[in-house]
């Protein structure tokens, strides 16, 4: 099984502390649920505590996250956007599953785990050198216009 303890290290280091510490909460609960897993032993889990967390996550990331992408007018906007969505509808149809007796920990196992490599180390990366460097332009933009002679 995957195993992943961020410790005190940053996972973007150009984010804003909100969007990293976000992104550590979910890593640090998807660990969590990797520990609690092999410490079970049989017994059964709090699941709806860990969907509260993930939901919690959910609506504060996503909602910073796309506040970004709308401000630096990050081109690949809609298709990260429905990534979100996707990820959210998943989560809640495995969460009504659970709560049915039906879904099994290996399914939410392997969606978190998709969605840390995919997203969150894959398109958030993207994301993230986006912002960068949009930043970066305007700072230099900002520079330029200031150095510039008023009449």
């Amino acid at each position: 099984m995957d195993t992943y303890d961020i410790g005190t290290s940053t996972i973007f280091s150009n984010y804003s502390d909100d969007v990293n510490n976000q992104h550590a909460g979910f890593l640090t609960c998807y660990g969590d649920l990797l520990r609690a897993i092999a410490e079970c032993h049989g017994e059964k889990l709090d699941m709806s505590r860990i969907f509260v967390e993930l939901f919690s996550y959910i609506d504060h990331h996503f909602s910073a996250e796309e506040h970004i992408m709308r401000i630096t007018n990050y081109p690949d906007y809609e298709k990260h956007k429905m990534e979100h969505y996707c990820f959210s509808d998943s989560l809640d149809e495995l969460s009504c599953r659970f709560e049915q007796g039906v879904a099994k920990l290996e399914e939410l196992v392997n969606l978190l785990k998709r969605w840390k490599n995919e997203h969150i180390f894959g398109s958030d990366q993207i994301l993230e050198h986006y912002s960068l460097h949009h930043r970066k332009a305007r700072k230099r933009t900002l520079a330029s216009l200031s150095s510039c002679d008023v009449l």
